[in-house]
């Protein structure tokens, strides 16, 4: 199981940022945030938690420049991410991480063991059909 953590910016038009941590296990992905005012973190929203099941889960990569680094989650079906906030979510079915270069090789980690369980689900699953 990994966590870690993640940040989104221009929540509500630049006038928020979300804080949390993407949890996994070998069954969903778990992202627990909070949305907190952009000039100060003064005021807070509750935690609020999205669970994106394996099943709808396509791929994980991360990309890392000089400027960022971000964890990009695709998904089959766009209700499973459809609580995230705005900025989090980049074309249909696209989930956009920022994630700190300090935690760069963790979240190259964690792509990597979500997409080897998302291709040994499929291969389950073809299996499972063809019975």
């Amino acid at each position: 199981e990994f966590h870690l953590p993640f940040h989104i910016n221009n929540v509500y038009e630049g006038f928020a940022q979300a804080k949390g941590m993407v949890h996994t296990s070998s069954d969903e992905i778990r992202l627990e945030f909070q949305i907190s005012d952009a000039l100060g973190g003064f005021l807070k929203s509750d935690p609020r938690n999205v669970i994106i099941p394996l099943s709808d889960l396509l791929e994980l990569s991360f990309k890392s420049s000089v400027w960022s680094s971000k964890l990009t989650i695709n998904v089959s079906s766009l209700g499973s991410v459809e609580d995230l906030p705005k900025p989090a979510k980049g074309k249909a079915g696209e989930v956009i991480l920022r994630i700190k270069r300090s935690d760069k090789d963790k979240a190259k980690r964690l792509a990597s063991r979500m997409n080897l369980l998302i291709s040994e689900y499929r291969v389950r699953r073809s299996e499972e059909e063809d019975m």
